[in-house]
């Protein structure tokens, strides 16, 4: 199954995603809006992500060595930058430099941090199962509180396994979620929208998708998903080399 293309929209993942790329020293590619027709070491350069700040809305890139398409960009010509986030492929496009900054330096370049960005990935990768790891999860709403188990994780949602029963939410429902994930020392809580319910006699599973995380437990829930990620890939490539 190939890739499909996602887009980003939530500040708090938008945020997220780019302290990822801070934090991983992720290599970027940067191209100019322009550069159609030139070749390809003609119209892609290598920068990275120095440092982002929110509460000033703007995060910074290297300069990239290059006085001619280093005044281009200070001129406010656009770019896109694409990079890799531990496998899942970004994209922000158009940018632009601020022409007023207040950040400006010669060493670096500050960009406004964009109102949506792109992420590439496989389907089969949105949806994680969590089922091995054993995860509860206290779930409550207008029916009171009531714990179940993980089922499936993703960057903005999540299926949880309850007993069925009468306290179960109604399609549409607002919870609160409570989990603690793997390697964290801390819970997080996250309001959710119940969307949809597989219910069965004894078991019911329920999917829920999250509302506008703050960005701590957008950050936590970004890192599980991801590591997620790459312990199914390892397992594809060894089944494979089997």
């Amino acid at each position: 199954m190939g890739e499909a293309t996602f887009t980003v929209d939530s500040r708090n993942k938008i945020l997220s995603i780019l302290n990822g790329l801070h934090a991983e020293r992720a290599a970027l590619s940067l191209t100019l809006g322009d550069s159609a027709g030139s070749s390809p070491s003609e119209r892609r350069w290598r920068t990275s992500m120095l440092k982002v700040l929110p509460e000033a809305d703007h995060f910074f890139i290297s300069t990239l060595g290059r006085p001619a398409i280093d005044q281009r960009l200070r001129d406010g010509e656009s770019f896109a930058l694409k990079g890799s986030l531990r496998g899942v492929r970004v994209i922000m496009d158009p940018l632009a430099i601020s022409l007023d900054s207040a950040f400006s330096a010669p060493d670096i370049l500050a960009v406004p941090i964009p109102d949506r960005l792109l992420y590439l990935q496989k389907r089969d990768s949105v949806r994680l199962s969590t089922q091995a790891w054993g995860i509860s999860v206290r779930m409550a709403g207008t029916g009171g509180s009531l714990s179940g188990q993980m089922d499936n994780l993703s960057f903005d949602g999540c299926g949880i396994l309850f007993q069925t029963g009468p306290t179960l939410p109604a399609s549409g429902e607002e919870v609160a979620l409570e989990m603690t994930l793997p390697e964290e020392s801390e819970p997080v809580t996250v309001m959710a929208v119940m969307c949809h319910a597989s219910v069965e006699a004894s078991q019911s599973l329920l999917g829920f998708h999250f509302v506008a995380p703050d960005l701590r437990t957008q950050n936590i829930i970004d890192r599980f998903v991801l590591r997620l990620q790459r312990e199914s890939c390892k397992s594809r490539r060894s089944s494979l080399s089997r």
